[in-house]
Parts: C-alpha cells; structure tokens; sequence
C-alpha cells in the first residue's frame, strides 16, 4: 500500500528466518520466494555456507542458520 520495497533489515540469521516466516509466509502466503521477493544475507550455496561459517567467530549464526534449514 505504501508502495516499500523492503520490509525489513537484520543482521541475525535467526531473525531473518523469523521475519521470512512471520511476516512473509504468515501474511502473504501467495507470494513466492526468488520469483516476488528476494531475501539477502543467507548463503544459497554450499560456497556461501561456507562463507558464512568462516565469518562468523562464535559460529552462533552459522549454527543457528543452518539448523533452522
């Protein structure tokens, strides 16, 4: 309605996933990832899984991200 592009900015995986399926999933269940909207931030590929686990000091997000998948 407001014509935004956007719905929200985290850092945290875990509230990523949160987001994706409260605010996404929950109230626009129509819509379909990768075709009406995008999320970025969370790897796609082993390689990025990969990334992310090296970046990450403590591994909480990786773990965190990855169990949630």
């Amino acid at each position: 309605m407001l014509a935004r592009r956007w719905i929200g900015i985290d850092i945290s995986p875990f509230s990523i996933e949160l987001i994706r399926k409260q605010r996404l999933e929950g109230a626009f269940p129509h819509l379909k990832p990768g075709v009406d909207y995008v999320i970025e931030g969370l790897p796609t590929t082993l390689e990025g899984a990969r990334m992310m686990a090296e970046q990450d000091q403590l591994r909480k997000g990786f773990e965190i991200w990855a169990v949630a998948r």
